[in-house]
């Protein structure tokens, strides 16, 4: 299933938050493409992106992501419009409609965490604390925590809220 790569997934998400006026640090961007992986290989049993995640100090990093865009972690990239390529980014993408509302869904439950509330998250998960520092997290330790786990309460969310995600279902 190999839709697209991170940095292409990275850039739509930046312009989401551009197009409500919002910051992202590349601390939030990261965990992002690391929840959309996660859930996304959890119900389809198939990888969105080719990258591999690392663990670091601040949790699961794609280093090609994390390496374009600058060394500050907590700098707000929503203003970064050099990393984007606005008229490119959703087509480049060709996302299905599902996909899109189950990413666009994630991206909000993490709006209400801040930098420091996630990192603590993801670091207590078995991802991140079962591999050492600045080594490639096993994508089999991601999908089989993903396939036992809801960390962000996804399903609970939807379901409370009425959301519709036949992703879900399967």
């Amino acid at each position: 299933m190999i839709k697209f790569n991170a940095k292409e997934l990275a850039n739509y998400i930046i312009y989401r938050y551009n197009l409500e006026n919002k910051e992202i640090s590349k601390i939030k961007l990261h965990k992002i493409l690391y929840y959309v992986y996660g859930y996304i290989y959890k119900f389809t049993n198939q990888k969105l992106f080719a990258e591999e995640f690392y663990n670091c100090p601040y949790g699961p990093i794609i280093k090609d992501v994390h390496y374009s865009m600058g060394k500050n972690d907590f700098k707000n990239l929503s203003s970064d419009i050099d990393l984007l390529e606005k008229s490119l980014v959703i087509p480049k993408l060709n996302l299905n409609i599902e996909l899109l509302d189950i990413i666009n869904y994630i991206i909000n439950i993490i709006n209400s965490y801040t930098d420091e509330e996630i990192i603590f998250k993801s670091k207590m998960e078995k991802p991140c604390y079962m591999t050492e520092h600045d080594v490639k997290i096993k994508d089999t330790l991601i999908h089989e925590y993903f396939l036992s786990n809801d960390p962000l309460k996804i399903q609970d969310e939807a379901e409370k809220n009425c959301c519709d995600f036949p992703i879900l279902k399967k």
